[in-house]
């Protein structure tokens, strides 16, 4: 069963929001240590069950890209995972959209077509914008192309 969403109370969302948004700023920046210990900041802010909480699924998507742009995709695949078990994690486009490029990498074409999929049925090819073109070329493979085609 799904965990019910909950909302933090709002002096200790503001402190979490912040440090998000510092630890985004240092991850586009480059300095991915860094982002990671502020994510880790927020993330000791948020009680328990953390899982019940919006802000604790931003805070892995977090670690996970820290990972994922690194070519870390074993750790990635552990934040996202963790992502699946929250409220809305495993209907999150982006969240299916990196689970399924992850399997990718590992060589796992069912997960990867699965979860590419799902992301793509969600948001369309607007998701695929901004990523490796590899990516859409392979789902391009599993698929037939839709009406109109692609």
């Amino acid at each position: 069963m799904e965990p019910e969403p909950q909302d933090l109370p709002e002096a200790v969302k503001m402190q979490v929001d912040a440090h998000i948004e510092q630890a985004i700023a240092l991850e586009e920046q480059g300095q991915l240590q860094q982002a990671e210990q502020v994510y880790q900041a927020a993330l000791n802010l948020i009680p328990e069950p953390k899982y019940a909480f919006w802000e604790t699924m931003r805070i892995y998507v977090g670690f996970g890209e820290i990972h994922f742009v690194q070519g870390q995709f074993e750790q990635a695949a552990h934040f996202y995972q963790e992502c699946m078990k929250m409220p809305e994690g495993f209907i999150n486009p982006f969240v299916l959209l990196r689970r399924g490029q992850i399997a990718f990498e590992q060589d796992d074409a069912i997960t990867a077509a699965e979860h590419l999929t799902r992301a793509l049925m969600l948001e369309g090819t607007e998701i695929f914008d901004e990523e490796d073109p590899k990516y859409l070329d392979f789902l391009k493979t599993v698929l037939k192309a839709p009406p109109g085609g692609w």
